[in-house]
This record gives C-alpha cells, structure tokens and sequence, in this order.
C-alpha cells in the first residue's frame, strides 16, 4: 500500500507540460523547515544535469509534476519529457540524482511515504545531504531511509487532475466554500483555491486552511464502504482523513484500502467523488500537477 505523496502551496503557468497533461500547472518540493526545493541546477535541460537541493525560486527549474510514478521537470514539453532520475539506474547509499530523459526504466519510479521520497528501485530515500555541491547548491542522493532533517520532504502545490484529457477534471470544494461538509467533486480545472490542496502527513489541507486552521479532504462519517462520499472537514487524527498517492495514479484512503473516485453521482456541474474498490478505472486515474 506504501507510499504517500506530500504536497502544498501554490501553482504557476509554466509551459512545462506534454500536451496530454492538459493546462500547465507544476508543483515545488521543499525541505520541511528550510526554504530549499527540489532544483535543475542552472535550469539546463541537458541529459544528467544534477538536481540539487536550491532556495526556493517558483521557476521552471523547482517545479514537477507526477505522473505515474515519475517526477516530471524542466524540458517537459512538445511530447518529450525530462524526469528526476538516479543516476545510472544506482542502487547503493550516494548515488547521484540528475534530470534525464523519461523512459520505462524503474530508476525513475518515485513514491513518497510520510516525509520521505523513495526512490522504488533501490528503496533508498531522497537526501539532501552528502552530495557535492553543484549549481550553487548541494546535488540529491539517494540514501538509507532515516528520520534525518534532509529525507523530510513537502511537495508543494498541486491540483489533483483526471487522468483523461480535455475535458479536464479536477478535485474541486464546492462553491468554494469552507463550511464543515462541503461537497469535494471532480469539476472543470481552473486552478482556483478551491482545487489547491496541501498535502502533509497523509492530509490533503484544502481551501480554509489558514491562520492556524486547516480543512481536509475527508470520507463522510470515517464510512468504509464502496460509495461513500467525500467532503471537507476540519482536520484532525482521524484515519479517514489519511490518503495515499501511488505511483499507478491512483489515490488511496487508507483507511478503508478504497481508492477515490469521481464516479459519484452528478452535483453543482460536476460529480461527487466518492470512495470504490481500487480497479484501475479510468475515474480512479489520477495526476498530481
């Protein structure tokens, strides 16, 4: 069941994006504690350029998406695509981490659980210590898995999109509303607040979270049967607030082992999203931009 993707923060029209990912919107990856994302030294785009650990800028160069399993960066346009990549397909502690060409090969396969990013192939962690310097920065490695201040990731700013062309879909919070029960639907992407969603310790934070306060993507009443919807609420310990992004594309309640699905009935121009056994269906394919 694994891994889960941490996301939050905010979305920039990039032109980053393949054409089947419909509007360009792409995500940072920051250090939990310190203002230093995931970065392209030097915003180049040429094969094995070192990915480093950077100050925070919201240029092309820090912002990815995810799709089915692969971090998609810099270059990622006109039907080519660059992906965060170990370096040689390495499996040991050190191993670099670098902007190469997005292919099959499994050095390319990332989830992330709780903090960490997991690198699937060497079932290393994404570090940002014990790199050389590059770029101005320190280059990414992986490493053993630890609760070290340098594996402690958030992803930040992302819409969840239908995996399934124009028209695109999106979670969206009804009416932008933050009341207690609102209604979260797959509904036109616009890339509003209301389909912004922060993802830290297994929560998706949504529209209202501000000021001390947070709102989370929640399923109705802790329900664990096939149909049940899913709203917003404010966050807490509960494990129905608790998801998974893996790298099949689906995203899971952990609680229930269903997956989210906007195959709910019709509401407001949209569908409700409910939760549904884990099938694979196209309403349960979801991409992280």
């Amino acid at each position: 069941m694994g891994h889960i993707l941490r996301i939050l923060g905010t979305l920039s029209l990039l032109g980053l994006l393949a054409a089947s990912l419909g509007p360009a919107n792409a995500a940072q990856i920051q250090l939990n504690g310190a203002f230093k994302c995931v970065a392209v030294a030097g915003s180049k785009t040429a094969n094995g350029t070192p990915v480093i650990a950077f100050s925070c800028s919201g240029g092309p160069e820090d912002r990815w998406n995810y799709v089915n399993g692969q971090f998609q960066g810099i270059g990622t346009a006109n039907g080519a695509a660059m992906c965060l990549d170990v370096k040689g397909g390495g499996v040991t502690a050190g191993t670099l981490v670098d902007l190469w060409p997005c292919g099959t090969q499994p050095n390319q396969q990332w989830e992330v659980e709780g903090n960490q990013i997991v690198a699937l192939e060497a079932g290393m962690c994404l570090d940002s210590s014990g790199g050389p310097k590059a770029g101005g920065g320190t280059q990414l490695v992986i490493n053993v898995c630890s609760t070290a201040a340098s594996q402690d990731w958030i992803v930040r700013g992302l819409e969840l999109e239908l995996n399934t062309g124009a028209p695109y879909l999106c979670v969206n919070v009804q009416g932008s509303k933050t009341a207690n029960g609102t209604p979260v639907m797959a509904y036109s992407c616009d890339g509003a607040p209301n389909e912004l969603w922060n993802y830290t310790g297994g929560q998706f934070k949504g529209l209202g979270t501000d000021n001390g306060k947070s709102t989370c993507l929640d399923v109705v009443g802790a329900g664990t049967t096939p149909g049940t919807y899913v709203d917003l609420w404010p966050c807490g310990t509960q494990l129905n607030q608790q998801w998974a992004i893996l790298n099949t594309g689906t995203i899971l309640a952990t609680q229930s082992g269903l997956c989210l699905d906007s195959a709910g009935p019709i509401l407001g121009g949209g569908t409700q999203l409910v939760i549904n056994p884990c099938t694979g269906a196209s309403s349960q394919n979801w991409n992280v931009r």
